[in-house]
């Protein structure tokens, strides 16, 4: 089981997240998420949850239970996988409006 908090690419305004942070980070917020992205990616789970329940599609889970309570939606072998490559999609999507700006 892995609890993921946020690697969504959400910030106010004017946030560049391919912008430098400050020396004391270094690098920049997109290489950082791109870090527990891989991160994520590796490890070995099969169960998946965060902090936002449509992140890991709480409402279909517990309906699919609900209709069969033999079944264990929750149970996802490749779930820390979807969930890297759909941050990196996201992550993706943002970077390509920030050039658009």
């Amino acid at each position: 089981m892995v609890y993921a908090d946020s690697l969504n690419p959400v910030s106010a305004p004017g946030f560049k997240f391919s912008a430098p942070l400050a020396a004391l980070h270094g690098g920049s917020t997109e290489a950082q998420l791109r870090h527990s992205a891989e991160r994520l990616r590796r490890l070995d789970c099969d169960v998946l949850l965060t902090p936002h329940p449509a992140q890991f599609q709480l409402q279909a889970k517990l309906a699919q239970r609900e209709a069969d309570p033999e079944s264990d939606p929750f149970y996802n072998p490749q779930a820390c996988q979807e969930a890297a490559h759909d941050a990196e999609l996201k992550l993706q999507a943002r970077l390509a409006e920030e050039r658009s700006d």
